[in-house]
């Protein structure tokens, strides 16, 4: 049994192998980790941490048992750079926290605004001069999630119309509101 952890392929390949699985996960959750911490969800940001801390120090026993090999040295920064990219998609596909989505167009924003005011989301809506002559801006708060479909619903009303998108820290509700707010301010 002792012969098989000395060997050659366990050495050179198993460890280096478990030391980038290790550090794959662990900067995964870390990636996660922040970006839920700077969205203000500290509990599950905190309990992450956690996880992170623990295999990271798998990993790192595993480099310091293992200083000769250079290959776990590739392995280690190799499993931070992948790490980084998955948690990035990772936390994508959870979608968690609220956006804001600002909408700027040339067409009547009646129709558009109308179109996404079953969805239950909060549409504050202004006139504004430009360049190009007046447009409408349409300020959207709505969740993550729901952002893909949305912009489906924008497009189909204006394939030309401008967009810009922001992460949220805190979007405050009032708990008594069910409807969605609903305000179309005139131009001064």
């Amino acid at each position: 049994m002792i012969e098989i952890f000395s060997s050659n392929l366990f050495v050179y390949f198993v460890i280096p192998l478990l030391i980038l699985f290790a550090r794959l996960i662990d900067v995964s959750l870390g990636t996660i980790r922040i970006i839920l911490a700077n969205k203000g969800i500290k509990l599950y940001s905190s309990v992450i941490g956690f996880f992170e801390v623990l295999v990271w120090l798998f990993a790192i026993t595993t480099i310091m048992n293992n200083l000769t090999n250079v290959f776990s040295y590739v392995a280690y920064a190799l499993g931070f750079s992948l790490g980084t990219y998955l948690g990035i998609i990772l936390e994508e596909k959870i979608s968690i926290g609220q956006v804001r989505l600002r909408i700027i167009t040339k067409k009547n924003i009646k129709a558009m605004v109308e179109g996404l005011k079953p969805t239950r989301y909060v549409f504050v809506s202004n006139s504004a001069s430009s360049s190009e002559g007046k447009i409408k801006i349409i300020n959207a708060f709505l969740e993550r999630k729901d952002l893909k479909a949305v912009l489906a619903k924008i497009k189909k009303e204006d394939p030309k119309a401008f967009y810009t998108v922001e992460d949220l820290k805190l979007v405050k509700k009032d708990s008594k509101e069910e409807n969605v707010i609903f305000r179309i301010e005139k131009a001064k």
